[in-house]
């Protein structure tokens, strides 16, 4: 075969051609048979342009239930006679496209491609649209925010495993990414559900709001008394099918109505609840109390001999009054016996009353007898007596008392006292006047007020402590006469005698006050102080030399000085540093011996270790020469 490009194998008789050239191919075949005769013949094949090779392009190969899709034919010229047609399957229109479609499942379309002469074959494309159902989503149902329910959980739910959630509103408290948010604000409130293929679904819910608070009124004031002692509170409220609630100090009953009863004066509080949302509202009313009662007096006790006429007369600040056993406010009656009366005043304002009693004494009545002892009839200038009133009388006298010279010279009282006589001696009177209602009596007595002895000790004194004093006490009378007596000195430390006129205070070691007193033969007193100052001079020593030679001088070595020690101790040495003597003692000296033997003449060496009477410690030392 010529030529034999386009065939398949040229050399036998029934080769395939292929051309992708279009247009009048000539080919020439030569045959040759087994006698070596050949023959050929031509042959024309047309090959008319085929269709393009087309693609089927989609927007989005797999979509979500609901969204649409596209479909478009693209032609790649490469043979055929244009214009091409295309033809779809499934309801798209014919043409190229781009054509939306909106399958509802996964759907498969096919174009189908032929040229004008619809020659040649076909080319049909396919493709697949696969759409994945959207998940499920309720909002679930609507709610309603209240007084009781501030906030409300959603109750959203999906068929849709795997999926995602989210929410939008205007009060999402917590829970916006879950089926059952809290939400806390009216409004609608939108779900959306993401499904693990990303198709999104959405729904939405309302969510109202009930706060209308009730009406409430605790209604009008009130004032509780003696003769209204409870009070009905009259509370109101227009609030269909409300529940009531009292607040206050003095509930008695009805704490749930409108129209509780109280006893007890404060402000009591309504609380209305309207249960259809649970809102509450609040109304006071203020309730006062006058019971306050009125003041009675029915007076002093009164005491009246028998036959005498009483007037009893209440008196305070009720508005009237009324007395028992018969008698009238202010009319006189005669009572024949001991009674008490009982007047009640009432106030006529609030009711309340209140009561009072006066004892009515009927007595069988006697004159006074004035009669009264003395504790004393005798007494020292400065001196006190008490006086029991013995006196008698029915009914029982009032006194008067006269005191003449006494430093309080009158007194009411029954037994007045004490009564003293401060500013002079002399004989003065008492006397006591008793009265009652039959009469007077009075009695007088006397009392001898005694001067006392004035004291003049000796004057005070400057010394150097340890020295004596003598002191003295001279004792006179104003009036130039003179009483035998005793002496008392206190304290009685450093003296001679402390009972005497004269007295000596010995070795006086401090500063002292001696107080002296004389009492006379008829116990009057008088006293005066001497003071010794004293100056505390401490002077001891011992003496350099002594010759206990029995010459009766110097014989024996003392610590000479005034001894103002609580302790001392003295020690005597001989030279080789032996202890020969020592003492505690001021008063015992050394007589040079030891062991019973007079030492020989010499230097001996001595130690004083004092301690003073004001709590200082001294050591001294020394030398001291023994001679004969």
């Amino acid at each position: 075969w010529i030529p034999s490009a386009d065939l398949d194998n040229a050399t036998i008789a029934t080769p395939t051609f292929t051309s992708g050239v279009s247009g009048t191919h000539l080919l020439t075949v030569t045959g040759t048979d087994a006698n070596g005769c050949v023959d050929s013949t031509t042959i024309t094949i047309t090959v008319d342009p085929a269709p393009c090779s087309h693609t089927v392009t989609i927007a989005g190969s797999t979509i979500c239930e609901g969204d649409n899709a596209t479909l478009e034919a693209i032609i790649t010229p490469g043979g055929g006679t244009p214009p091409f047609v295309v033809t779809w399957d499934n309801g798209v229109p014919n043409g190229e496209g781009p054509h939306i479609v909106n399958p509802t499942v996964t759907t498969t379309y096919t174009a189908t491609v032929i040229d004008q002469n619809g020659a040649g074959d076909a080319v049909v494309a396919t493709a697949t649209i696969t759409v994945n159902p959207l998940p499920t989503v309720d909002a679930g149902t609507p709610k309603e925010l209240n007084c009781t329910n501030s906030t409300v959980a959603l109750n959203g739910s999906t068929t849709s495993t795997g999926s995602s959630y989210s929410w939008s509103g205007p009060g999402i408290v917590s829970g916006g990414t879950t089926l059952t948010p809290t939400v806390n604000a009216p409004g609608a409130y939108t779900l959306t559900i993401t499904s693990s293929q990303g198709c999104i679904n959405t729904d939405q819910v309302t969510i109202t709001e009930n706060i209308l608070t009730p009406n409430a009124s605790a209604g009008p004031t009130g004032e509780l008394t003696c003769t209204s002692p409870t009070f009905n509170l009259s509370g109101t409220s227009t609030t269909t099918g409300a529940t009531y609630n009292w607040f206050g100090p003095g509930i008695v009953s009805g704490t749930t109505t409108l129209t509780p009863t109280v006893n007890m004066a404060g402000t009591y509080t309504l609380t209305v609840t309207d249960p259809a949302n649970g809102c509450t509202a609040t109304d006071q009313v203020t309730i006062t109390e006058n019971k306050i009662s009125p003041t009675v007096n029915a007076g002093a006790d009164i005491t009246v001999c028998s036959g005498d006429p009483v007037t009893l007369t209440a008196s305070g600040t009720a508005t009237s009054y009324s007395w028992d056993n018969g008698v009238v406010d202010g009319v006189p009656f005669n009572p024949t016996s001991t009674r008490t009366y009982t007047v009640t005043g009432v106030n006529s304002v609030n009711g309340c009353t209140s009561m009072s009693s006066v004892t009515v004494t009927v007595l069988t009545c006697i004159p006074p007898t004035a009669s009264f002892t003395l504790s004393q009839s005798t007494l020292c200038l400065g001196g006190c007596i008490t006086i029991q009133n013995t006196s008698s009388g029915i009914p029982s006298p009032t006194y008067s008392w006269s005191f003449s010279g006494a430093d309080s010279t009158s007194s009411s009282s029954v037994n007045p006292g004490p009564i003293c006589w401060d500013d002079s001696s002399g004989t003065y009177t008492i006397t006591l006047t008793a009265s009652n209602s039959l009469g007077t009596n009075v009695l007088t007595k006397t009392i001898k007020i005694n001067e006392n002895p004035v004291v003049q000790a000796s004057p005070d004194v400057f010394i150097v402590a340890g020295t004596d004093v003598n002191l003295s006490a001279i004792v006179t009378y104003p009036s130039g006469t003179f009483l035998n007596g005793t002496y008392s000195w206190s304290p009685i430390d450093y003296l001679s005698c402390n009972y005497c006129e004269y007295t000596t205070a010995e070795g006086v070691g401090d500063t002292i006050t001696y107080t002296v007193t004389y009492e006379d033969e008829i116990g009057c007193r008088g006293s005066d102080q001497v003071t010794i100052f004293a100056e505390i001079v401490y002077e001891y020593g011992i003496p350099t030399g002594f010759s206990p030679n029995g010459d009766g001088k110097n014989d024996v070595l003392f610590v000479e000085g005034n001894h103002l020690f609580d302790s001392m101790l003295l020690t005597i040495y001989n030279r080789y540093g032996q202890k020969v003597f020592e003492t505690i003692n001021p008063q015992e000296g050394w007589d040079g011996t030891y062991n019973g033997e007079l030492l020989n003449p010499g230097a001996f060496v001595y130690k004083l270790n004092v301690t003073l009477i004001n709590g200082e410690y001294r050591e001294t030392a020394g030398n001291v020469t023994l001679t004969k």
